[in-house]
């Protein structure tokens, strides 16, 4: 892995990068924070949120969930997420992250 100055490091063809860029609409729709993963310790690891990653536009959709209108879901039963890969943009910034709860984790005494 590789950690540029500035910007992020794509694997893959740039291409593809710039296609998986959150449009302007999705950017301006979500102003809001959205936790994207957590990091209790560094020998917990990190764990990275799903639902994070997909409103920020990091995710791309492989299978969509099944909708069927006429079945109603009662209350105990889950809605299907749907199928999700990281873009080449969304893989950067994941590997960004993970790279800095180690770097972060890596200050505090060790037990």
């Amino acid at each position: 892995m590789r950690v540029p100055e500035e910007g992020l490091s794509v694997t893959g063809p740039m291409s593809e990068a710039l296609k998986s860029i959150p449009s302007r609409s999705m950017r301006d729709e979500n102003q809001a924070d959205f936790m994207i993963g957590m990091c209790q310790s560094r020998d917990a690891g990190v764990e990275f949120i799903q639902e994070g990653l997909v409103k920020m536009g990091l995710c791309l959709v492989v299978s969509p969930a099944p909708r069927n209108p006429a079945i109603l879901l009662d209350e105990t039963e889950e809605m299907e997420e749907p199928d999700v890969v990281l873009s080449p943009i969304g893989r950067a910034v994941v590997e960004m992250a993970w790279v800095g709860c180690m770097a972060l984790t890596s200050f505090g005494p060790t037990v």
